[in-house]
């Protein structure tokens, strides 16, 4: 449980730093040059591995950390980042179109923050204990169990398809969001 207070502190300590990072922007920022390579327009499968790509990046991050001594480090700092990132494109956009647009920025970060952002939680902690598990091993009169343990695998096949169905609904909606929503 150590492993998700710690990743959930720093994610929110992110989130807060991302909001208030926002607020250097200058007013007149050009937000559409960030919503460009999710709306782009292309076909189906080009925007389904964009969106797998983008959201997945941190996820793919957490699970390479998993099996280092140093993820006890690094998996709570990917935590921190993935929520600074997030909040900062939220804030941006919010600052950049003001409160009429909140129902549409919720709308079209919604399927990430439902879906992959407690698919990172999940992870992360699963992810924090293998790193923890790892280091034990290498104590002297350690009886730490393996940590390559099947829980872990079939958690990470979960995280997959919950960031599968995260792009899914992203490949569809994010078009439509722009064309109506996104001036």
């Amino acid at each position: 449980m150590l492993g998700f207070f710690l990743c959930a502190a720093l994610f929110i300590a992110g989130c807060i730093a991302g909001a208030v990072a926002s607020g250097a922007l200058p007013q007149d920022t050009p937000i559409n040059e960030f919503l460009e390579p999710t709306t782009a327009a292309g076909n189906f499968g080009e925007r389904f591995l964009a969106s797998l790509l983008t959201t997945g990046k941190f996820h793919a991050l957490v699970l390479f950390f998993a099996f280092s001594v140093f993820g006890i480090a690094a998996i709570p700092a990917v935590s921190a980042l993935r929520g600074f990132l997030l909040c900062f494109a939220i804030s941006s956009i919010l600052r950049s179109y003001g409160s009429a647009y909140v129902p549409h920025t919720l709308l079209m970060f919604a399927p990430e923050v439902i879906l992959a952002v407690p698919a990172l939680f999940l992870l992360s902690t699963h992810s924090f204990a293998t790193s923890c598990s790892l280091l034990r091993i290498f104590q002297p009169r350690s009886s730490a169990q393996p940590p390559f343990f099947a829980v872990f695998l079939k958690r990470a096949a979960l995280v997959l398809a919950l960031l599968c169905l995260s792009a899914l609904i992203d490949a569809v909606a994010a078009p439509w969001l722009a064309t109506h929503f996104v001036k």
